[in-house]
């Protein structure tokens, strides 16, 4: 007993006065909205760490998912109303053929505010997209439908298919279209990872110690008072039929990530930005990444997991990916090297892009852009879906998006 409390002091004795944690940070957030460790940070990523692991092994021991029920309870379509107020689902992956597919779909109970999109790459023939798809037919209340495309869940976490009929732009020459149809379907054996479960109690940890004490608080009312917002993905297969003005291509054994979620409210002008890293590599591992910054809430929320072969997934514990160094004032980049932890072992990620489309959602007060990218995971080659999205009021408001350099320059 005396021997755990000896080692116990030990540890907060060097995290609070030896260890690189030491230099603490005493003046706010910087670039506006991001916060570095302040003097408690090394008791409240303790506690914090102790808090998530506690929550998270009850819940996997009573095998609990949300309140809302079982992942396979809730993968179809949801009744939008006063108690859900959206329910999205988005497919994306690529080949080794180098062919890429993109399909995404927004439900909103205001059905005017309902969207997607879609993006396809075929070599050969080019990189194609549509501009934002709506729902001016009231289609969306009941079924993942909009006016040009639609979804439809056909065995919980096991079968999805997707339709789509309309024009596509090509992308890198805009003045040219053509008229597409897709029929695909999405299936799985993986299993799921459930934000709202799975997390990385170690990324987690770290996130919530950046913020004030009363902001994990707020955050565990909220989410008992509300509906929480549920959150899983999923590794699969995609398979497609695809008629670009009249000529057929077979798309084959795409490695597919499919994104579902829904919750009382959707409302990204809280969020200054994220970017989703989604990593298929030539061996048949994906690898997932995701970083936040909340404006009214954390300034950072890193997730991520490796799906292997086998369909079982890892989490990613740690990161040295900072967000307000890589395409922080709406400027993407093209290239980005970063390391994540995954099992007690350090993994280098590069990435190198080389396609991307941007789609202004949300009443044009969103900004969000699909890249498409080549990547090493250490050696490992493969490709990669990155997605940025911006609120271009907090772009408004960055100090490099407003400084005046020409007048600095005429006073010189």
């Amino acid at each position: 007993m005396w021997s755990l409390v000896l080692i116990f002091i030990v540890t907060i004795t060097y995290i609070l006065f030896f260890s690189p944690i030491r230099f603490r940070n005493n003046s706010g957030p910087f670039f506006i909205f991001y916060k570095l460790p302040g003097p408690l940070y090394p008791l409240k990523y303790i506690f914090y760490y102790l808090f998530f692991t506690s929550v998270k092994s009850l819940l996997q021991y009573f095998d609990y998912h949300t309140k809302h029920g079982k992942t396979y309870e809730n993968d179809g379509p949801h009744k939008l109303g006063d108690t859900l107020g959206y329910d999205a689902t988005w497919f994306g992956g690529t080949n080794s053929d180098g062919q890429w597919i993109l399909f995404s779909i927004d439900r909103r109970s205001d059905h005017k505010m309902s969207l997607g999109y879609v993006c396809l790459k075929i070599p050969g023939i080019g990189f194609m997209a549509t501009s934002v798809l709506e729902d001016t037919l009231v289609k969306s209340k009941h079924n993942f439908t909009l006016d040009k495309s639609d979804a439809t869940m056909n065995i919980p976490l096991r079968s999805w298919t997707f339709q789509f009929e309309g024009e596509m732009v090509f992308v890198d020459n805009p003045t040219k279209s053509t008229y597409v149809i897709i029929n695909g379907q999405w299936q799985s054996t993986n299993e799921v990872w459930l934000l709202n479960r799975d997390w990385s109690s170690e990324l987690f940890a770290e996130s919530f110690a950046l913020e004030k004490f009363n902001t994990f608080v707020k955050a565990i009312l909220k989410k008992s008072k509300t509906n929480e917002v549920v959150h899983w993905e999923q590794i699969g297969k995609i398979n497609a039929e695809v008629n670009i003005h009249g000529t057929t291509v077979e798309i084959k054994n795409i490695m597919a990530l499919k994104d579902r979620s829904f919750g009382a409210v959707r409302d990204y002008s809280l969020i200054h930005r994220y970017v989703m890293f989604m990593m298929f590599l030539n061996n048949g591992q994906c690898v997932v990444f995701c970083a936040v910054c909340s404006k009214t809430s954390l300034s950072r929320l890193f997730y991520g997991y490796m799906s292997n072969e086998n369909g079982r997934n890892i989490n990613i514990d740690w990161s040295d990916f900072n967000m307000y160094q890589t395409g922080e004032n709406g400027r993407t980049p093209e290239e980005i090297n970063f390391i994540i932890r995954i099992d007690n072992q350090f993994h280098s990620i590069e990435i190198k892009c080389t396609n991307q489309r941007w789609f202004s959602i949300e009443k044009e007060n969103i900004t969000r852009n699909e890249q498409f990218a080549q990547c090493l995971f250490d050696d490992i080659p493969g490709k990669c879906f990155i997605q940025w999205q911006y609120s271009k009021e907090s772009l408004r408001k960055t100090k490099l998006n407003n400084f005046d350099f020409e007048s600095q320059d005429s006073k010189k």
